[in-house]
């Protein structure tokens, strides 16, 4: 990000040229394990006394974890100011940045729906195909993330108290 400003003294001429340029970059990792609990439900569409079948599902995921969050990252700026009847000034910052382990409750809720297809064999061989699409939601994410910052007092990041990841999935097994 470059930024540009000037200054003008009380007649309106030009006293003062800033320039800032700003690069910076973090990594934010973290981790939760805890509790489930979890509800599934399959309705049959074809007999159950075939060798294949074909199922509707839904089932659904609730879960208070325990996690861990650190992040780390770094900042640099460069900044050129020039002065009416000055030398020119330049300064130059390069810090890197983390804020160490931190301990959170996190809940999460995961819903999926889909069809599941299976067929099995008189000779032991069951093959598995899956449709289907997956919402994962967790909570309370500002508190996760409220340690990630810029040393130095640069910036100040903000994050979502909800966070949804969603998205379609097709997945197959073959076992023996």
């Amino acid at each position: 990000m470059a930024t540009a400003a000037q200054a003008f003294d009380d007649t309106g001429a030009l006293n003062q040229t800033y320039r800032q340029q700003v690069y910076s970059r973090g990594t934010h990792k973290t981790w939760g394990l805890g509790p489930k609990g979890q509800f599934d439900f399959e309705y049959l569409l074809l007999p159950n006394c075939w060798d294949h079948s074909l199922n509707v599902y839904f089932s659904g995921q609730g879960a208070l974890l325990y996690g861990k969050t650190w992040a780390y990252g770094k900042y640099i700026g460069d900044a050129y100011i020039e002065s009416v009847g000055t030398t020119p000034q330049s300064e130059s910052v390069n810090n890197r940045w983390s804020s160490g382990p931190r301990n959170f409750l996190i809940p999460n809720l995961n819903l999926d729906f889909g069809l599941k297809c299976a067929y099995e064999s008189l000779d032991s061989v069951i093959l598995k195909f899956a449709v289907g699409y997956r919402m994962i939601s967790y909570w309370n994410m500002s508190e996760a993330k409220s340690e990630k910052y810029f040393r130095g007092g640069f910036n100040t990041i903000a994050f979502d108290e909800h966070t949804v990841y969603t998205g379609p999935y097709a997945r197959f097994s073959l076992a023996f």
